[in-house]
């Protein structure tokens, strides 16, 4: 994204919001600095908002498993992190996919973790010192017990 799409939608926002209507509507005209953000074939737009419903379908499906006498209420697929194309399922999925999935979901953690870091410092409050130094190590620490 430009220094310019930046600022454009950021012009947008009215109250300290902003909607995906508004933004859509500012890129309709061919002019806005926008407009390639978008794809304005409807066939094609179709297809790719198809396919995303089609992903969100996948990720709300859910199982229950029992390990060790606890029960647990969880998907059943997440992204294959060797493949951008597609999900595995994590019953079936083989014990090296299964660490790759997991490192894959602790570094999702760690990068939430600083977008809260981020947020927190935009506002003005101060998240504790070491947090994300801490947040980090844990997540380095699981990696390596899932590798083992």
């Amino acid at each position: 994204m430009t220094e310019i799409q930046k600022r454009f939608i950021t012009g947008l926002e009215k109250s300290g919001r902003i909607t995906a209507h508004a933004v859509l509507d500012a890129a309709r005209p061919a002019s806005s600095p926008i407009h390639d953000c978008f794809d304005w074939d409807d066939s094609e737009a179709a297809e790719k908002w198809r396919l995303e419903q089609a992903r969100e379908l996948i990720r709300r499906v859910k199982i229950e498993l029992v390990y060790q006498e606890v029960s647990v209420r969880t998907v059943k697929y997440v992204a294959d992190p060797s493949r951008s194309d597609g999900y595995t399922n994590i019953v079936k999925a083989r014990e090296q996919s299964l660490s790759e999935i997991m490192s894959a979901e602790w570094r999702n953690v760690l990068a939430l973790a600083k977008r809260a870091q981020s947020i927190a410092t935009a506002k003005g409050d101060r998240m504790p010192a070491g947090y994300l130094d801490r947040c980090a190590e844990a997540v380095a620490l699981i990696e390596t017990m899932t590798e083992l």
